[in-house]
């Protein structure tokens, strides 16, 4: 019986030593903290300073709200936001199986539609000069920076 302490330490070990080599072996893939990173790195207000490389004007900006999975642009009522996934520097939407029924009908701004269409067609995510991040993919983007 004292058999089973010496093995199961065996085990932990050799587990240990085979994940170390395997980061060690294949370096370029992101570790799970950086996946998670990127996602809260998402979270919080942000403003769309350019979309498709054409800055729009401090005044003009769209305000958007992050979480962990969606971006959303307030009110929340008027249901106008997207889901996402980001594995590393991979981002894509997530397809909504239905449209969330408006609670208040409010106008918004024509650029939204570009906003949600760049983050359709996006791939990437990475950080961008300055702060903030850029999500790109099918020749369009969006740049987003802390108001």
């Amino acid at each position: 019986m004292r058999l089973m302490p010496a093995l199961l330490a065996i085990a932990i070990t050799l587990t240990s030593c085979t994940a170390a080599n395997d980061v060690a072996a294949n370096p370029e893939s992101p570790a799970p903290s950086d996946t998670a990173a990127a996602a809260t790195g998402l979270t919080g207000q942000w403003l769309v300073a350019a979309i498709d490389g054409r800055a729009i004007a401090a005044s003009a900006r769209i305000a958007l709200t992050g979480t962990g999975d969606m971006l959303l642009w307030e009110p929340s009522c008027a249901g106008q936001f997207r889901k996402f996934a980001i594995d590393g520097s991979s981002f894509r939407t997530i397809p909504r199986d239905d449209r969330p029924a408006m609670v208040c009908e409010i106008g918004y701004p024509p650029e939204l539609l570009q906003v949600w269409a760049a983050l359709q067609a996006a791939d990437s995510l990475a950080p961008a000069s300055g702060g903030g991040f850029t999500i790109s993919g099918g020749g369009r983007s969006i740049l987003l920076q802390r108001p």
